[in-house]
């Protein structure tokens, strides 16, 4: 039982601790999960968010509930 516990601990840990490596070096993800994104583009906690990505060109980054309605638009 103690054995399950530790392991709990130490993988929340080092997930937690991947989670900050990856936003602190990603400026686009410091800016939203900062809010100065979520203000501009209305991005609240809860909200899903589609990213795609291209070597080329970057990323992109929009809310699920825009892609629905593109595709609703697309279907009718």
């Amino acid at each position: 039982m103690l054995v399950c516990v530790l392991a709990v601990a130490v993988a929340g840990f080092a997930g937690a601790y991947l989670a900050y490596e990856i936003i602190s070096r990603i400026p686009v993800l410091r800016w939203l999960i900062c809010g100065m994104g979520g203000k501009i583009f209305d991005i609240k906690p809860g909200d899903n968010l589609l990213v795609l990505g291209d070597e080329g060109q970057g990323l992109a980054i929009m809310k699920e509930q825009g892609l629905l309605d593109m595709l609703k638009a697309i279907r009718s």
